[in-house]
């Protein structure tokens, strides 16, 4: 497993690649568990769209639903991928135990925010939803690695990843472009092809489960090169990921 010390010059091409290896080393974990946790979504494909029809307390019971198992993936998967990028292997117990132990409520309300501002910002005028997901990138990553909480944690990608906005600009690019675009563009393509199927929604959620970890690779892969370029040694660098991948406390002094 190679380690943080390879990313303290990275390029784009460096951080896609990174991630790519991220995403395949722990492909059999992640997956699974954001699998499991994109099942809610199918609950919103069955509510009726209609005013008179769909009641404002289903709707937001269901809305709560899918944002909290959103943040119990992408706060599990995220571990998982520090804890590659340490070359720690997670327990999936402790890491179950972890997930809901620490930092879930923080993890979901960044995801939520984040997703958010940068899915209005590329609904407006594109240009700025890039580049605030290129800001927002690394703030998963840092509120576990440095537990930091939800504001912090923002403050602390943006001040990350302004000092390369357009790598940092790109590399959400490809990680939106894998994880959304692509999957969405495969479905209206197998049903321009087939046709509508009572299928579709569940394939629909598997296909997002399937790349959602790529994004979050994404975000691993420019944390740990920020931190790189920022001037962490490799060795501490490497020790904090571990850390927040098994929930170790830090030794006294560190």
């Amino acid at each position: 497993m190679q380690g943080p010390p390879s990313l303290r010059d990275a390029s784009l091409s460096d951080i896609v690649r990174r991630a790519m290896r991220l995403y395949g080393d722990t492909i059999a974990p992640a997956v699974p568990i954001a699998l499991v946790m994109n099942l809610p979504l199918l609950l919103i494909g069955a509510l009726p769209m209609e005013p008179d029809q769909a009641g404002p307390g289903a709707l937001s019971m269901t809305l709560i639903l899918v944002l909290v198992c959103s943040g119990i993936a992408v706060s599990a998967v995220t571990r998982i991928l520090l804890g590659a990028a340490a070359g720690t292997p997670v327990p999936l117990g402790g890491l179950l135990r972890l997930t809901f132990r620490r930092s879930l409520v923080t993890v979901t309300l960044i995801f939520t925010a984040t997703s958010f501002l940068s899915n209005l910002g590329l609904l407006a005028l594109v240009l700025p939803g890039l580049a605030l997901g290129g800001l927002f990138a690394a703030a998963i990553p840092a509120a576990l690695v440095e537990r930091r909480a939800s504001l912090s944690a923002i403050a602390r990608s943006v001040a990350l990843m302004r000092r390369d906005l357009f790598k940092a600009m790109a590399a959400f690019s490809f990680g939106g472009l894998a994880s959304e675009l692509l999957p969405l563009g495969l479905m209206l393509g197998l049903q321009s092809v087939a046709g509508p199927s009572p299928f579709s929604p569940l394939l629909a959620v598997t296909i997002n489960g399937i790349t959602r970890p790529v994004a979050l690779a994404v975000g691993v892969s420019l944390y740990c090169s920020a931190r790189a370029e920022e001037g962490a040694a490799p060795d501490a660098l490497q020790a904090e990921l571990a850390r927040a991948a098994t929930g170790e406390e830090a030794p006294p002094g560190a």
